[in-house]
C-alpha cells in the first residue's frame, strides 16, 4: 500500500533541481535539443509551468511513500476547465533503489483516485519514446496512445 503525500518546501526544492537536469537529459536523448540549451531550456519550462513554486495552483507535488519510505514522486496538474476535467503527469519517477516493485502502477492507480475525488476522469501524459519501461507500465494500465511527435534528423 502506497501513500501519496504533499512534498514540503524543502523536499520540493530539492526535487525541483533534479527534475530540471532529468528532463534536460531527456530532452537531449530525444533529440529535442543540444547539451548546451537544455538545461536553460529545462529551467524555463520549470519557471512556466510552476510559476509560484510548490504554491501553483492545480498542481499537486507529491511523495510517493512506503512504509514511511519515500520511493519516489509524483507531480500532477488538475484542470477542470478543459472540456473533460482531468489530471496530467509531469513527472512521474520511481528511485532507482524500488523500481520494478509496483511503486509506479500503485502510484498512477493511487492517482485515478485523487482525480476522481476532484471531480475528473481521465490522466494524460507524455512519455520518451526512449523510454519503453514507462510506455510498457502504461499499456498495462489502459493508456493510450493520443498522438505522436515525430522528427528528422539530416
Amino acid at each position: 500500500m502506497i501513500q501519496l503525500i504533499a512534498m514540503t518546501e524543502q523536499q520540493f526544492s530539492t526535487y525541483l533541481a533534479a527534475a530540471i537536469v532529468s528532463y534536460a537529459k531527456d530532452n537531449v536523448q530525444a533529440g529535442r535539443c543540444s547539451d548546451e540549451e537544455s538545461l536553460e531550456d529545462s529551467k524555463g519550462a520549470h519557471q512556466k509551468l510552476l510559476p509560484q513554486g510548490i504554491a501553483t495552483p492545480n498542481h499537486y507535488l507529491l511523495q510517493i511513500v512506503h512504509h514511511k519510505q519515500t520511493v519516489g514522486h509524483l507531480w500532477l496538474m488538475f484542470d477542470r476547465h478543459k472540456p473533460r476535467a482531468g489530471a496530467f503527469v509531469y513527472d512521474l519517477e520511481i528511485y532507482a533503489l524500488f523500481q520494478r516493485c509496483g511503486y509506479a502502477k500503485a502510484a498512477l492507480l493511487e492517482a485515478e483516485k485523487c482525480v476522481l475525488q476532484l471531480g475528473g476522469d481521465k490522466i494524460s501524459l507524455h512519455v520518451f519514446s526512449h523510454n519503453t519501461k514507462a510506455q510498457h507500465l502504461y499499456q498495462q494500465l489502459d493508456y493510450q496512445v493520443t498522438g505522436i511527435n515525430m522528427s528528422k534528423s539530416f
